[in-house]
């Protein structure tokens, strides 16, 4: 018997084991011998040679074969990781690939699968919020928020998923108005009072609310109901942006979303004053997708999520990178002399540095 698992059932349920410290690391997909996903069958544990795994899916494992289960998550550490994403508990499988999640009226196993991991040490970000069903109605109107209570709230709003999970994100890139947004924030601020809690963006849509809204007016009430920092998702590799290279256009958007908060030099916001959290600390913000899906559906190596962590680590204040995980040296303090300055006034927003470091060394 494995340490972790034996360490778990000396603690009993819920577990409350130690965890990894330090910054987050994941990603997202990563090859192997795995069942379901592109090249295997939706509803099958069949084992598939060099198959994309999504390890959002790993549940639907885990509820049908806890040895496999922990086979892959032994697989995810060994990688790096010591983050992973979950949730929501209603939510269809990912490409239609894996079977949906369906916990309500059944939470039992989702909180023993939450329990589970951190029994490895791993530190989840639990999604809360559906973008299907009866519970997301469509952008303009936002999320059925009776319904969510009914249903959701019973299984998120307990103490066995808050020792469970590290944090909580909203939902997967998905927005609405401004006054729907905060029915969300004020639920993720009421049952996770003390967790950190997050926005995740879509790749080119980088503010809680809808197009026509205002920016800065979507992260200061966000930032006012509880949200404390955003997890930045950007264009793959596949798709690159028409003004800059994929990894400069990410180290851009950091930079750029990091002096916002900030207020640093430059900052277009700068009128209001930094956006802090309701603890009084500014936004933080991170690299949290971009690889996932070329390595999906593209069959990309697993290896592409390692220049994209390295050059999110180039921007000062940016601490976790859940989409790839960055060469060893990235991770310390020593790298901090390389960093990109996010204090720094850039006059040529264009000529915004990549990961060079010959390129970066120009901005401080």
């Amino acid at each position: 018997m494995s340490v972790p698992i034996l360490r778990a059932r000396l603690y009993g349920a819920p577990v409350v084991p130690p965890v990894t410290v330090g910054p987050l690391r994941g990603q997202f997909v990563i090859h192997g011998n795995y069942p379901m996903g592109p090249k295997g069958e939706r509803d099958s544990l069949a084992l598939v040679p060099n198959n994309q795994f999504f390890f959002q899916e790993l549940d639907q494992v885990w509820i049908r074969d806890q040895t496999l289960a922990t086979s892959i998550l032994k697989d995810a550490i060994k990688f790096g990781m010591s983050h992973i994403v979950a949730g929501p508990a209603y939510a269809n499988g990912y490409a239609g690939d894996y079977p949906d999640t369906r916990y309500v009226g059944n939470p039992e196993p989702f909180w023993a699968y939450l329990e589970w991991l951190r029994s490895f040490g791993m530190r989840t970000t639990l999604f809360l919020f559906p973008d299907c069903g009866d519970y997301w109605l469509g952008e303009s109107a936002g999320w059925d928020w009776d319904r969510i209570d009914q249903d959701l709230k019973p299984i998120y709003d307990t103490d066995r998923v808050r020792a469970a999970v590290h944090r909580v994100c909203f939902g997967w890139e998905i927005w609405s108005a401004i006054a729907q947004m905060t029915y969300g924030y004020d639920r993720m601020l009421a049952w996770f009072p003390k967790h950190p809690r997050e926005w995740h963006t879509g790749p080119s849509h980088h503010s809680p609310g809808l197009s026509n809204e205002n920016e800065e007016q979507c992260w200061r009430v966000a930032a006012a109901h509880g949200i404390t920092g955003c997890m930045m998702q950007n264009a793959p590799p596949s798709q690159p942006p028409p003004e800059r290279t994929p990894l400069d256009q990410l180290t851009y958007d950091l930079w750029d979303l990091i002096r916002r908060f900030r207020n640093y030099a430059g900052n277009p916001w700068g009128h209001g004053g930094p956006i802090l959290s309701v603890d009084g600390i500014p936004l933080s913000c991170e690299y949290a997708e971009a690889v996932a899906y070329d390595i999906y559906r593209n069959d990309q190596p697993d290896s592409l999520g390692v220049e994209y962590a390295d050059a999110a680590l180039s921007v000062e204040h940016v601490v976790n990178t859940c989409d790839g995980i960055p060469t060893p040296d990235k991770t310390q303090s020593w790298y901090a002399p390389h960093r990109i300055g996010v204090g720094a006034t850039i006059g040529n927003p264009r000529g915004m540095p990549g990961h060079h470091g010959d390129r970066i060394r120009n901005f401080f």
